[in-house]
């Protein structure tokens, strides 16, 4: 599944506001998630779950988060950080 560089800049964004902060899948799915009444069902959801997972495994290969698989939990990365603050600045 291709990650869409719109969703990691947007994770790396949540994550760079709170960096002491550790986020759950659930946590950052619920933040990413299109704002679309209509399409609000279990099987989008799960879906938009699946593309935040890819996109956080995506985000740890690239050393700018680490992701705890024992616990779900993402925190960002100096590096991460860095990339961030650029992304906001552009």
């Amino acid at each position: 599944m291709e990650v869409k560089i719109e969703l990691l800049e947007k994770t790396l964004k949540i994550l760079a506001q709170n960096p002491y902060k550790s986020y759950t899948l659930e946590e950052l799915t619920m933040a990413l998630i299109p704002d679309d009444p209509l399409n609000h069902n279990i099987a989008s959801e799960r879906e938009y779950q699946a593309q935040v997972l890819n996109t956080l495994i995506r985000l740890e290969d690239d050393g700018m988060i680490a992701l705890n698989s024992n616990t779900d939990e993402s925190t960002i990365t100096l590096k991460g950080f860095s990339r961030a603050q650029l992304i906001i600045v552009s």
